[in-house]
């Protein structure tokens, strides 16, 4: 049995600062995607409510992070948080392959690949 790692990621945007632990078993593995063939988004806060997500089938493929928003709530803040990043996602049955770029010139860049399954609109790895 492979024995799990665990993952603490630290998230810093705007003047909040997020921290997840995630238990990994086995821990994800690196792949070959490059980020930087994904266009530069800017982060934004949206004066708004979230959108409720409405569920149903990923195809396979490859995707990219064309907007990433942060909802703020309704007369929430309104603005560019200055942070920016790439994704590329690639997705073959219940693989997923992911690279990412975060603020850009590799100031901090991630490739992983993990296995999910579906469970009603949540992914379960």
């Amino acid at each position: 049995m492979t024995s799990p790692t665990t993952l603490t990621l630290t998230a810093k945007v705007g003047g909040m600062t997020g921290t997840a632990t995630v238990l990994a078993t086995p821990p994800p593995t690196c792949n070959s995607l490059d980020p930087s063939v994904a266009p530069v988004v800017q982060i934004m806060n949206v004066g708004a409510v979230s959108p409720v997500g409405t569920g149903g089938v990923v195809a396979d493929g490859t995707y990219y992070l064309t907007a990433l928003n942060l909802y703020t709530g309704v007369g929430g803040r309104r603005a560019q948080t200055g942070q920016t990043r790439q994704i590329v996602v690639q997705i073959s049955g219940t693989t997923v392959n992911e690279a990412l770029e975060i603020n850009g010139a590799g100031s901090m860049q991630l490739t992983i690949t993990e296995t999910f399954n579906a469970n009603g609109t949540a992914l379960i790895r």
